[in-house]
């Protein structure tokens, strides 16, 4: 979003797709739900705060079997040469390799994953 470049790993065990957000506030905007956060291009270190609607909110368990509320906001995104459109749980992914986890919510149709290979789609054209 917002030209903004993180490393994401595709898990098809993970149902919606999820950023790392920072400094995430809700906040009303007619009524309805909105957050603004924050993302750091992991190319240049460049902060971008971006404001969206909540599409829902979702309760994720952890590993360690903590619950952790999450909000759901709807990115536009590219991969490799695709357009993608789809939700995104926003989340403090800092201490992650990956900033970016692509879940099967965008994996649905026209992907075939390999898991022994990686960066097999080369670098985003910008």
């Amino acid at each position: 979003p917002e030209g903004v470049e993180v490393n994401a790993r595709m898990d098809t065990g993970a149902t919606t797709s999820s950023i790392n957000a920072q400094e995430i506030t809700r906040f009303e905007r007619d009524s309805e739900p909105w957050v603004r956060f924050t993302l750091v291009d992991e190319a240049t270190g460049e902060e971008s705060t971006l404001e969206r609607a909540v599409a829902r909110e979702v309760r994720i368990r952890q590993h360690s079997g903590e619950a952790d509320e999450r909000y759901v906001v709807e990115l536009e995104i590219f991969l490799g040469d695709r357009h993608l459109k789809g939700e995104f749980t926003l989340a403090d992914r800092s201490n992650f390799n990956f900033k970016g986890l692509l879940g099967r919510n965008l994996l649905g149709e026209g992907y075939l994953v390999d898991s022994s290979t990686s960066n097999v789609l080369g670098q985003p054209a910008r």
